[in-house]
Order: structure tokens, then sequence, then C-alpha cells
């Protein structure tokens, strides 16, 4: 179970990485058909929601890593 703790460790920094790249008001991340607005209060809005998801995952391998 802990190299998987360490997998979704390493699947949540990346998670995160990501929200900080949407937060900073890059939207070509998203694909054509998926028209996310150019609006830097949605971009940022968007990042935040992504950094916690990614920060639930990073929580919750640390914890299941330490079982």
């Amino acid at each position: 179970m802990e190299n998987a703790a360490i997998l979704f460790a390493i699947f949540g920094l990346l998670v995160i990485l990501v929200g900080i790249y949407v937060f900073t008001g890059h939207s070509d991340i998203f694909p054509r058909r998926y028209s996310v607005p150019n609006d830097k209060a949605y971009l940022k809005f968007l990042g935040k929601k992504i950094i916690i998801v990614g920060s639930i995952i990073l929580l919750l391998s640390l914890i299941f890593g330490l079982e």
C-alpha cells in the first residue's frame, strides 16, 4: 500500500501544479471543445478548486501511506 501512496502523492502534486498553472491565467490546457472563458476571475476560481482537489489527494495519500 505504501507504493500506491507514493504514486498518489506524486499525482496530487501534479494536480496542484496544474491548478497553479490555471490560477495564473493559462487556459490553453483545456481542449477546444470545452470552452473555458478567458476571464481572469473564472480562471482564478477554477485554479483554486483544482488546487483544493490536489491537496485533498495529497493529504489522503499521506494518511493512507502512514498505516
